[in-house]
């Protein structure tokens, strides 16, 4: 088995994090209005998001970034319950790269 570099460093795997980190500061800050909340999230993440969906990952490090902002999402969303499933596929898949590389 070939050994895979999961720390070096990727455009995708940075925008990840970045992602995580504008969505984190831009959730603790308050938005009077639609139209400021708007105009926040479209300067911040969301144009993060759109350079992230642009991208194939091409690394490692890609992929388990793209899991990790997966399993974050999920976990934002699943007040209902209803991306349990998702959540524990994504956590074997993330499991087996992890062990894998």
């Amino acid at each position: 088995m070939s050994t895979v570099n999961t720390t070096t460093a990727s455009t995708l795997a940075e925008l990840c994090h970045r992602y995580r980190a504008e969505v984190c500061a831009f959730s603790e800050t308050h938005h009077p209005t639609d139209e400021s909340f708007d105009q926040h999230a479209a300067e911040t993440w969301r144009q993060t998001e759109r350079e992230i969906l642009a991208q194939s990952a091409t690394t490692a490090g890609d992929a388990l970034a793209l899991l990790d902002m997966a399993l974050d999402e999920l976990n934002e969303v699943d007040e209902l319950g209803d991306g349990d499933l998702v959540r524990k596929l994504l956590d074997k898949v993330r499991g087996y790269l992890c062990r894998a590389l």
